[in-house]
């Protein structure tokens, strides 16, 4: 290297120092006054979150319908669906609760998961 080009060489860097220097001020005067990470950063950590939440809700209201019986033909003995859908009342009205419990969940979970992605909480 000739010495012609080490002061050229020597003010560069002292640029790019200083450069990195206000860039590490700035970041610090951010982190004094309590500026939270950028919301796109933030947005793709919760996608996982409401994915999970969203299978498990998914699985519970699966696992809902599973319990619930329709009467066989031989139980039928001659009358029709609605009265022998009676005498399975309690578990028709067990998993319409139950429904009505998760799907009231639901919306709350959603609204904590946008507010965890909201940079201003």
């Amino acid at each position: 290297m000739a010495t012609s080009d080490m002061p050229r060489t020597d003010a560069a860097l002292r640029e790019r120092v200083a450069a990195q220097d206000a860039l590490i001020g700035e970041l610090r005067r951010q982190l004094a006054a309590g500026v939270e990470e950028s919301p796109a950063r933030r947005e793709v950590r919760t996608d996982r979150i409401e994915m999970f939440s969203d299978g498990v809700f998914a699985i519970a209201l699966t696992l809902l319908v599973l319990d619930l019986r329709v009467p066989r033909r031989d139980q039928l003995a001659g009358r029709d669906l609605w009265s022998a859908l009676g005498d399975h009342w309690t578990g028709y009205v067990s998993f319409m609760l139950s429904f009505i419990i998760v799907a009231t969940i639901i919306p709350a979970t959603c609204a904590g998961v946008r507010r965890e992605r909201s940079p201003y909480r």
